[in-house]
């Protein structure tokens, strides 16, 4: 995602071999159609240290990329200079962003299973890094800093999802893994203990809150926040509360099929059709 190798959506791409010219690309998209003066681009594509030609370099790479674009982009250039013009939901940043908020909203609404749906279709836009070989430059830094912490927050709101929905056994593993690779994140600490208490993991659970209490003693001089303590608390007396799925009005299980579907070939090639565009997000079968 935002490689920027594989930057649109729907299978379009962009595939750039020139360093210099992924370093164009990126810049361009980071301003999301604003557009950038020639001596900002070069600051972009050198950095500190650009050749005497820069300029004239930059109206070479600019034509290119030009020709390499597709995915409905293109670059315009005006008296500012020059900018990326994007069909709405043309990068699967900006549908990434559209489908977590749905998702959280979802979740707010006490809709799990549809925020799990959104939010997994969300969490398999991501194909690396955000802005992978550029995300330490200072054009890409806060851009490629905001996409990542976003993709956390997606995650956290994916997990509280299939925890409500009780799949809290499919999930733990995944759960502590990235818990352990965040550990002074609250939020993610208190979905991992969660995981683990229902799982039967009761000591688990109080380990890792001992290993986070530890871990901001020692490097933030703080103690955990009033939620993760109560989390803890609840855990040590186990709380018959913490055993139940938060959104239980919401699961529901469609009924068997009576019989066999025969035929209908030309139906399901339209619902499959359907089914992997963007921009459906419910089929409704009469």
């Amino acid at each position: 995602m935002l490689g920027p190798l594989e930057v649109f959506a729907d299978g379009a791409s962009v595939r750039l071999q020139a360093p210099k010219q992924r370093r164009l690309l990126a810049a361009l998209l980071i301003a999301h159609g604003r557009p950038l003066s020639p001596d900002t681009l070069v600051d972009a594509v050198w950095g500190g240290s650009p050749p005497p030609s820069a300029r004239k370099l930059l109206q070479v790479y600019t034509s290119q990329l030009r020709k390499s674009l597709d995915g409905g982009a293109r670059i315009v250039s005006g008296p500012t200079g020059y900018a990326l013009e994007l069909e709405a939901e043309a990068l699967d940043a900006a549908r990434f962003e559209r489908l977590v908020g749905e998702g959280r909203q979802a979740l707010r609404d006490g809709n799990a299973q549809l925020a799990e749906s959104l939010l997994t279709r969300a969490r398999g836009l991501w194909r690396g890094s955000a802005y992978a070989d550029v995300a330490y430059d200072d054009f890409a830094r806060t851009e490629a800093e905001r996409l990542e912490e976003l993709r956390l927050v997606a995650f956290e709101e994916w997990a509280d999802a299939q925890l409500r929905l009780g799949r809290h056994a499919d999930v733990a593993a995944e759960l502590v893994a990235v818990a352990a690779a965040h550990p002074l994140r609250e939020s993610m600490q208190a979905l991992a203990m969660l995981a683990l208490y229902r799982s039967g993991r009761q000591a688990a659970a109080l380990e890792l809150y001992a290993t986070t209490r530890r871990l901001m003693r020692g490097e933030l001089g703080l103690e955990p926040r009033r939620e993760l303590r109560e989390l803890q608390g609840r855990i040590l007396r186990q709380d018959p509360d913490l055993e139940r799925d938060e959104a239980p009005a919401r699961r529901s299980r469609l009924p068997a099929a009576p019989n066999v579907l025969v035929g209908r070939e030309r139906e399901l090639a339209e619902l499959r059709a359907l089914l992997v565009r963007p921009d459906v997000r419910l089929v409704t079968l009469t």
